[in-house]
């Protein structure tokens, strides 16, 4: 009995005595208090009729994003803005007619973006282990959830958009950079802590 009650401790508490979601809270306070953040995302966009591929640069500075077409080659260059007070899409000259991802306005070019902006800010509904990392569920609204999986490094690896239970976008990330942070001091952010996996349930 002895035995099965320290067990069943361990798989609450986890490595430390920290569970699953406090090392959760750690990843994305970090990301949140970073002054810049920098990614590349490969986006694999489902429309009703058809499916989509792009690949983006995105930045985010002072909560406001900038993110750059590389893939398809046809639109390549193309940026758009989008502010963090604001949910619409600025394009610098061109407008793109891939139309509405989402019911709520969602696009394509925006998706990663905002998979990113509910990581730091969305209703944590459940977290869990996958292939020894941290994988969690968010909730961003009445329709829009997403989910993301972290790597070895508690960086955030691939992201799923949904809506109403439908998955709308995937996007698998690479070069997740932060610096800085919001209160001004330039430093890099150490997403670090325990190992995703360790940190129990």
């Amino acid at each position: 009995m002895i035995s099965a009650l320290m067990m069943t401790c361990v798989l609450l508490a986890g490595c430390g005595g920290r569970t699953q979601q406090e090392h959760f809270e750690d990843i994305r306070g970090a990301i949140a208090d970073a002054g810049s953040i920098a990614f590349t995302a490969a986006v694999t966009a489902n429309f009703e009729d058809r499916t989509e591929e792009f690949t983006l640069d995105c930045l985010r500075q002072a909560g406001d994003w900038t993110m750059t077409v590389m893939q398809p080659e046809l639109i390549a260059g193309v940026t758009a803005h989008m502010s963090g007070a604001e949910s619409d899409v600025v394009y610098g000259s061109v407008m793109l007619s891939t139309g509405d991802l989402t019911d709520c306005g969602i696009l394509p070019i925006s998706a990663a973006p905002v998979a990113l902006d509910t990581l730091t800010d969305g209703y944590l509904s459940s977290n869990w282990t996958e292939n020894g990392n941290l994988a969690v569920k968010l909730i961003r609204d009445d329709t829009v959830t997403v989910t993301v999986w972290f790597d070895e490094a508690d960086v955030p690896a691939a992201m799923e958009v949904a809506e109403d239970g439908v998955v709308k976008a995937t996007c698998t990330i690479e070069n997740f950079t932060t610096e800085g942070s919001n209160d001004g001091i330039t430093e890099e952010t150490d997403l670090g802590g325990d190992p995703a996996g360790e940190s129990g349930t």
